[in-house]
């Protein structure tokens, strides 16, 4: 077998074959014709992924689609985040489908993502599609979905360094005891 790759159109025409066989056999040579489509192009995107934001604990969808341009019609997909490709896992389903679905989201799970949409005669790219993840209450400092010593850390951290963010429960600008007393409260009653 022998491949050919980025051959253009011009490149199509007589080609001979020569088989050289071991020494005392004789060489041949079988001409060939070799033909390049020029109508071979990348599948086109019919749908393209659009940002979405859940909070910690929901579920997050995305969808990507694309027509082949090929008889088979068949069109392979991988979802990335981040540039780096998708495994289902069980809370992340769909990884190389159409619709990716990504279960129990945590803070981790934020960022930008795309789908890879391959077929026989290329490649394409979807545009990016931003995934936020919130926290369920203020004391979810590290947007879980669960409230455990992990946000106390968090908040601490947060307080001590004068991280707005992450130490302004009460959302006024400045972080003092105020802040404590709200995070207490956030804490206390957990997320829903």
């Amino acid at each position: 077998m022998v491949i050919f790759d980025n051959l253009t159109p011009d490149a199509a025409g007589q080609l001979d074959c020569r088989i050289i066989g071991p020494e005392g056999f004789d060489n041949y040579i079988i001409p060939a014709i070799l033909r390049v489509s020029s109508n071979a192009i990348a599948p086109t995107i019919t749908t393209q992924p659009t940002g979405t934001g859940v909070t910690a604990g929901q579920t997050a969808g995305l969808t990507a689609a694309a027509d082949a341009a090929t008889p088979d019609g068949i069109v392979s997909y991988q979802w990335r985040r981040d540039g780096v490709d998708l495994v289902d896992d069980g809370r992340i389903v769909g990884s190389n489908w159409p619709t990716l679905d990504i279960g129990d989201a945590t803070g981790d799970d934020a960022g930008v993502y795309d789908c890879v949409m391959t077929q026989a005669c290329g490649e394409v790219i979807s545009a990016g599609a931003v995934l936020t993840v919130t926290r369920c209450v203020f004391a979810d400092c590290d947007a879980s979905g669960v409230i455990n010593l992990d946000d106390l850390d968090c908040f601490v951290a947060g307080f001590l360094g004068s991280d707005l963010a992450t130490a302004d429960c009460d959302d006024n600008g400045t972080i003092n005891l105020d802040d404590i007393d709200c995070f207490v409260a956030s804490f206390l009653g957990g997320c829903p």
